[in-house]
């Protein structure tokens, strides 16, 4: 009877989540600009609507080399129609040290304080190591595929 009830508090818990909206990759409002690294290839990017943030969700995925740890982090940017930075985030990623063996790859998910446009274009960079300010180059404007 126990095992029951812990089973439905689970199901119940589970329908409470989050109300996050559909890919709007998908519906193309949204264009996604994932940038090329000899290191890792950015995949499976999703950008949802939740509120008044972005939320980015996407894999990094290491090349076949070199096979050492890769630490860093990834860098979104978003960018209106005009190609006008609208919004920044900077985050880890898990595992936070993309794994030699095995799949390969670690998950991120970024929040952006922006409503998205038809039009708009989300930029995301991998960087080999820490979050310092000197860490990243400055992005001012979106760069056309």
């Amino acid at each position: 009877m126990r095992g029951t009830s812990i089973l439905w508090l689970i199901a119940v818990a589970g329908l409470g989540g989050c109300a996050v909206g559909p890919d709007l990759t998908q519906s193309g409002d949204v264009s996604v600009q994932p940038s090329a690294s000899r290191l890792v290839t950015i995949q499976a990017v999703t950008v949802r609507q939740d509120g008044e943030q972005l939320v980015v969700s996407g894999v990094v995925r290491r090349a076949p080399s070199p096979n050492t740890p890769i630490w860093g982090h990834v860098n979104v940017t978003a960018f209106d129609a005009a190609g006008q930075k609208v919004g920044h985030a900077v985050v880890g990623y898990s595992p936070p040290s993309l794994p030699q063996k095995g799949p390969r790859s670690s998950h991120f998910t970024a929040r952006i304080q922006t409503q998205a446009m038809q039009g708009t274009v989300v930029r995301i960079e991998h960087h080999a190591g820490g979050h310092g300010r000197d860490d990243c180059p400055p992005l001012a404007r979106a760069q056309p595929q």
